[in-house]
């Protein structure tokens, strides 16, 4: 893994962090779009990142999925969506389901989480 990936890996760690305390999302909409910014600083490591995101999405312990949902409706990677839908059909568990759902809807231009966040309000 390069220096850029753990960075984006740290940044996450530390979003997860912030959103288990939040009660609302403007309590880690802020570590939000620092990851998302992070992800648009450094574009030419993209498959570097998406195997971050993906290394996430398979973390049964990593409980913020609202971070890529976030991330990806602005970002629209092709790789996670298609990770998001395999995991979908293929788990058991209804949080998950919810989850990975979640993040294949943030794909779309009228996702309905968009009006949690001041960013997308712009």
């Amino acid at each position: 893994m390069n220096e850029v990936a753990m960075e984006l890996e740290k940044l996450c760690n530390e979003a997860e962090h912030v959103w288990q305390k939040g009660l609302s999302s403007r309590d880690f909409e802020n570590q939000f779009v620092t990851v998302l910014n992070f992800l648009g600083n450094h574009s030419e490591d993209q498959p570097q990142l998406i195997k971050v995101f993906v290394k996430i999405l398979e973390d049964k312990e990593f409980m913020a999925c609202d971070l890529i949902s976030f991330c990806m409706h602005q970002m629209r990677w092709k790789e996670i969506k298609e990770k998001a839908l395999q995991l979908l059909v293929s788990s058991e568990d209804f949080r998950e389901k919810q989850a990975m759902a979640d993040i294949v809807a943030s794909y779309e231009n009228n996702w309905s989480g968009s009006d949690l966040y001041s960013y997308y309000k712009k």
